[in-house]
């Protein structure tokens, strides 16, 4: 940032908070974060579940 920039100018912007605020939230299981975490879950499952001798 430059020293002529203030950084108040970054807060005014209202499409730049909406964009930070939309970049930064997580929309629930349908993210991709969401699917991510539900993968990775199912995997362990099933990986817990190979351990234990239930399915082979």
């Amino acid at each position: 940032m430059n020293e002529s920039q203030d950084k108040s100018t970054y807060y005014d912007d209202p499409m730049g908070r909406l964009a930070v605020k939309n970049a930064m939230a997580w929309y629930g299981w349908g993210s991709p974060v969401g699917l991510g975490l539900l993968l990775v879950g199912v995997g362990a499952f099933i990986w817990l579940l190979h351990l234990a001798n239930i399915i082979r």
